[in-house]
């Protein structure tokens, strides 16, 4: 299953690639004209947590989700709600080819919070009750 929020000038997309107690959570963004696409190594109880605080954030408009790697280069995405009705969203990915050429983005961006809605109420039916 695809998790996506898209904007005029930011894109996320999340596509989960489950394994018994790990997840290769494949990761693309865009965002202000850069752009990324990894894969982070999460363990299925961190999608779980993340996909919980995302649809607090949604019904509260208040606090943080935040999933991040173990170990690694411990990439991470974080989101949080301000009191104006919009979500904060930033990021840290690496990637690195086969020549051992490294590729870094670090973005921060903002949406409104109706976008979270599909994308938090998805991730949590698929994810929130592995907890």
């Amino acid at each position: 299953m695809e998790y996506k929020i898209q904007t005029e000038n930011f894109m996320i997309d999340l596509k989960p690639k489950n394994f018994e107690n790990d997840i290769l959570l494949e990761v693309t963004i865009q965002s202000d004209g850069f752009s990324a696409n990894t894969e982070m190594d999460i363990k299925v109880k961190d999608l779980a947590k993340f996909a919980i605080e995302l649809n607090t954030i949604y019904e509260n408009l208040s606090g943080e989700a935040k999933i991040q790697e173990e170990y690694g280069m411990h990439m991470y995405l974080s989101f949080s709600a301000n009191n104006k009705g919009y979500i904060l969203v930033q990021g840290y990915l690496h990637k690195s080819n086969k020549n051992g050429k490294e590729q870094i983005l670090k973005f921060e961006n903002e949406v409104e919070q109706t976008y979270l809605k599909n994308f938090s109420n998805n991730l949590y039916n698929s994810y929130g009750n592995l907890l």
